[in-house]
């Protein structure tokens, strides 16, 4: 296996993860702002096998999933307060 490709299938499953918890999370603005920004890096983590990012792209787009999943913990953390 290529090392992007290596790259890529760990970005695609971080991101599937979160998009995953956020499917169990109440209904919210924030938690539609976050679903469509993480179907937005899926897309654009897909695309890495023919446009291969530059490190930084590729930093900057682990930077946005992990945000990503900061706002999940969050949302989560909100939903299960008594």
């Amino acid at each position: 296996m290529r090392r992007n490709s290596k790259r890529e299938a760990f970005a695609l499953n971080a991101i599937r993860l979160v998009l995953d918890l956020l499917a169990s999370l109440p209904d919210s603005t924030e938690r539609a702002d976050a679903i469509r920004d993480a179907h937005a890096c899926e897309h654009e983590v897909k695309h890495w096998s023919t446009a291969p990012p530059t490190d930084a792209d590729r930093a900057g787009m682990m930077r946005r999933v992990l945000t990503l999943h900061l706002i999940a913990a969050k949302l989560r953390r909100a939903a299960h307060r008594p």
